[in-house]
Formats: structure tokens, sequence, C-alpha cells
């Protein structure tokens, strides 16, 4: 069956809602996602992966400012 209003097809009963995590299953996930993509810590890290997603622009254009000749 259809809604009228929305055009998705209504739920078939009531879904039961996940239960929330507790903190330390919460932090256990964290530290396995973080395992598994490789996370670092380090500033050096930080900064090749920062470097890779802002524009290559001299800072004077960044600015607004002229070229220093």
């Amino acid at each position: 069956m259809v809604e009228a209003a929305t055009g998705k097809p209504k739920a078939k009963g009531k879904t039961k809602p996940k239960p929330k995590l507790s903190n330390k299953e919460r932090h256990k996930r964290f530290v396995e996602m973080a395992r598994k993509v490789e996370a670092d810590e380090s500033a050096e890290s930080f900064e090749r992966a920062f470097q890779g997603v802002i524009p290559s622009v001299a800072p004077s254009k960044r600015l607004g400012g002229k070229p220093s000749t």
C-alpha cells in the first residue's frame, strides 16, 4: 500500500528501534574503524592529507593581495 501524500510505501508494522550503544561499545567500534582506515594522529600525516585537499594557490593570491615583484 502507498501513502497518498508522500508516494512512499507504508511500513508493515512497527520496527524496533536499534538499541543505544554503551560508551564502551561505541569506543570499541571507533577504535576498530580507526584501525580499518589506518588513521594516524601525527601532525605530518595531517599536513600531507590537508595539502591534498586545499588549492595550491600562492598565499598572496589567496588573500587577495597583489603579487610581489
